[in-house]
């Protein structure tokens, strides 16, 4: 222990200030993490030879990213401080492509977003709808409507890898609510994805 080379300021500086170790233990938490609350008709996960065409709008990040690279995902980022203006840009661009979409995927993380997805669902009512919540789990109370709906409690770009290896089924959904989401899910609530769930593993208080 004592013969351990500790690096010097500036070489950590070079490096961004990472810590290999430290982000190894962030992504294993952050996969822990992810929370499937709402799934459906086995809406989730996102695989190409069930969808022929998804939308995403969410934010700039690592969810963004990942999913973009898929061939039948189509990504529309949103900021995370809009003007008035951009908010109409937003919703119009979801909308229009949504004309031949089967599935958009909203990613939040305020309530601007909140809003635009509610906005664009009020534009679409037909085109089924999940969400990810990058923030809060209470959002679900505005989304109520959505077929999925998943938190990871954190948008940090740990959380947002893990939340798209989740919704593409590259990795498992395994995480329980911390709290109750009143009229909807009590503590302790998840639905396993990608794993053998117990029976009676999911509780629901009073809407399925």
């Amino acid at each position: 222990m004592f013969e351990r080379r500790l690096p010097g300021l500036d070489e950590v500086l070079e490096e961004g200030n990472r810590n290999p170790l430290h982000e190894k233990v962030a992504a294993r938490i952050a996969r822990e993490a992810v929370t499937l609350v709402r799934n459906h008709g086995d809406t989730l996960p996102l695989r190409k030879v069930r969808y022929r065409k998804v939308v995403v709008v969410s934010p700039p990040g690592a969810f963004a990213r990942r999913l973009a690279k898929e061939s039948h995902i189509q990504v529309i980022t949103t900021p995370y401080i809009p003007n008035r203006s951009r908010r109409a840009q937003d919703v119009q661009r979801a909308v229009q492509a949504l004309a031949d979409a089967v599935l958009v995927v909203f990613g939040v993380v305020n309530r601007y977003h909140v809003v635009c997805a509610r906005r664009v669902m009020r534009e679409r009512p037909d085109t089924p709808a999940s969400v990810v919540s990058f923030a809060s789990p209470y959002y679900l109370t505005a989304l109520s409507e959505v077929e999925a709906y998943a938190c990871t409690f954190s948008y940090q770009e740990a959380p947002q890898a893990a939340a798209a290896e989740a919704f593409l089924g590259n990795a498992p959904m395994t995480g329980r609510l911390p709290i109750t989401i009143p009229g909807f899910y009590d503590y302790g609530h998840r639905i396993a994805l990608g794993e053998s769930a117990p029976e009676n593993e999911a509780s629901v208080v009073s809407r399925p």
